[in-house]
């Protein structure tokens, strides 16, 4: 059995993303540039979902901006 006891492990994971914006409502955007700003969509997120699988823990999405939101 080898014991490593002068070396560390340096392990860097990455536990997930918070997407923020650019679902955010103009009118409350705070410092976010608003011609970034747009309306969520299902397939957008679906995308960013699909992109590396359960990597994307969070979305911050306006309630302002949730009409082409449909339920699943």
């Amino acid at each position: 059995m080898l014991i490593y006891r002068d070396k560390i492990l340096k392990v860097q994971i990455i536990l997930g993303v918070h997407m923020e914006g650019p679902y955010f409502s103009v009118e409350y955007k705070g410092a976010q540039n608003d011609k970034y700003m747009k309306p969520a969509g299902i397939k957008e997120l679906e995308e960013y979902l699909s992109i590396k699988d359960g990597l994307v823990k969070l979305f911050s999405i306006s309630p302002h901006n949730l009409e082409n939101l449909e339920a699943h």
